[in-house]
């Protein structure tokens, strides 16, 4: 099987760099700007949560080719 090549396609790249901005928006506002956490702490969580949503998109698109391409 050649999922390196299968997955490496623009719009799943474009997808990757949507689910990383648009989780580090949501939990930077969330928690830094809305809550009482401050500026700093809002945008450390919010790279360390798109960097998670991003590699559990990553896991969800590998399953998936993985199960269509048996």
């Amino acid at each position: 099987m050649n999922l390196k090549i299968l997955y490496q396609t623009p719009v799943l790249k474009l997808m990757n760099a949507l689910v990383f901005l648009d989780t580090f928006i949501l939990i930077f506002i969330g928690v830094g700007l809305k809550g009482d956490m401050g500026f700093v702490f809002g945008a450390g969580y919010g790279i360390l949560g798109g960097l998670a949503a991003t590699l559990m998109f990553n896991v969800l698109v590998a399953t998936v080719i993985t199960m269509k391409s048996r």
